[in-house]
């Protein structure tokens, strides 16, 4: 568990959680709008009969946008009852290069249009 106390890290510039067993991130994170680069996800080795080991982190769509600063950003789940927040505040991402979403579904083409 990520603690809330990391929105308190104003000149945090990469934040990387690769490998560790955080599977959600805190709304206090919209605070580090200094931040570059947020890697958090988890590989599932334990999954046989699936090619989908990445598993990325949850975050509320409507905070994504305050990170303006954000370059990379992988990899995010997407969740349909973010959908709303999460089209709208990935277009404020102006300087973002690179973008992992996993648990996207065929039936959210919003969401490509938008990229």
């Amino acid at each position: 568990m990520l603690p809330k106390s990391i929105g308190k890290l104003h000149n945090l510039l990469t934040l990387d959680l690769k490998g560790s067993l955080v599977h959600e991130i805190p709304d206090e994170i919209r605070h580090l709008i200094k931040l570059q680069y947020l890697r958090a996800y988890s590989v599932d080795y334990h999954s046989r009969y699936t090619i989908d080991t990445d598993q990325g982190v949850r975050i509320n769509g409507s905070v994504i946008g305050s990170l303006v600063s954000l370059e990379k950003l992988y990899y995010v789940d997407f969740c349909s009852e973010n959908r709303e927040h999460f089209d709208r505040e990935l277009r404020r991402l102006k300087r973002l290069r690179k973008l992992g979403i996993t648990k996207l579904k065929s039936d959210c083409g919003q969401l490509c249009v938008v990229l």
